[in-house]
């Protein structure tokens, strides 16, 4: 495999070298690297431009947003196969290899992944599998909707797509602030199979301050179920695949419940739960969102703290 990665920087100025040097020690090498500044104001462009290696492409354009960063560096790529490294993530030394043999594997996929690290700011790690799985398994994923409803199987930095098939699903949707790579692997996974190992090869670095998923903006996905419903409804998706993405959506709705409630907007939580049908997949979930769309707001931060330790 012949790869290029695309790095989408922001104001990263104190994490990219990371990312950087992970791709530089990687042991089975990519041909390209493709940095694209989105109009960063701290010293990250700089930062980029000090980097020494004849691989490295760097390119500057006006904030847009992840997805058009993104999006131009696939459109830069010289190479059939693009990876993606989040400006303050990082790969393990074996992640690409990991995906050249999952390519030699499973030749026909167009799409390659891994799970990944979780390492929180504080330094504590959550490294294990995805367990729809076994662990380190390895194989074609058959319903990539009925996977989500699982969690998150792989990110985008935890992956290797080909380009002419990423070119099909329309690449990554330009002015969405967060999920905007959920849209894009679903279009995929409906065109391509997806070749999967189901061991930590990426590191996902979770709540720096400047991180999506960590602002007040995260909105989980609203837009993603009216997206779901409409593919549904005009059959883009396969008759057998149908329960899968209406589960998601069921999925979707009740992980945006739970944000609710923990932004204390307990009656819109309870307007939200009461269109999602309950079903033997979600019962447990749902039952529990239902308990704590009754409990007062000064209630629910201890119901979560409580569940929590009661977790592990």
């Amino acid at each position: 495999m012949k790869i290029s990665v695309v790095i989408p920087l922001f104001n990263k100025q104190n994490q990219i070298s990371r990312s950087f040097q992970s791709i530089l020690a990687q042991t089975y090498s990519c041909s390209e690297i493709i940095i694209v500044d989105d109009g960063s104001t701290d010293n990250s462009y700089e930062v980029a431009n000090s980097f020494k290696d004849p691989r490295l492409r760097l390119f500057q354009q006006e904030n847009r947003g992840v997805s058009a960063a993104r999006n131009r560096g696939i459109d830069l790529a010289k190479n059939q196969w693009v990876a993606f490294l989040d400006a303050d993530d990082e790969w393990k030394p074996d992640f690409l290899n990991s995906i050249n043999e999952l390519h030699n594997d499973y030749p026909r996929c167009g799409l390659y992944a891994t799970y990944y690290a979780i390492y929180r700011s504080s330094g504590k790690r959550i490294e294990t599998w995805f367990r729809y799985y076994p662990e380190n398994w390895s194989g074609i994923i058959e319903d990539y909707f009925l996977l989500r409803c699982y969690g998150y199987p792989f990110n985008s930095s935890s992956l290797v797509v080909r380009k002419d098939i990423l070119n099909q699903a329309g690449n990554f949707p330009v002015g969405v602030q967060y999920g905007e790579d959920s849209v894009t692997w679903i279009k995929m996974s409906l065109i391509t199979d997806i070749g999967y190992l189901n061991s930590p090869k990426s590191i996902y670095h979770f709540d720096h301050l400047n991180s999506l998923s960590f602002s007040n903006q995260n909105t989980q996905k609203m837009w993603v179920i009216d997206l779901v419903k409409e593919m549904i409804e005009k059959n883009q998706i396969p008759d057998e695949r149908k329960e899968s993405a209406t589960k998601l959506i069921s999925n979707f709705k009740l992980m945006e419940v739970d944000r609710l409630l923990r932004n204390g907007h307990r009656n819109d939580a309870y307007k939200l739960l009461s269109t999602i049908k309950i079903s033997r997949f979600f019962y447990n979930k749902w039952i529990r969102l239902f308990l704590r769309t009754l409990l007062p707001s000064c209630l629910i931060g201890f119901y979560i703290r409580i569940t929590r330790v009661i977790k592990k």
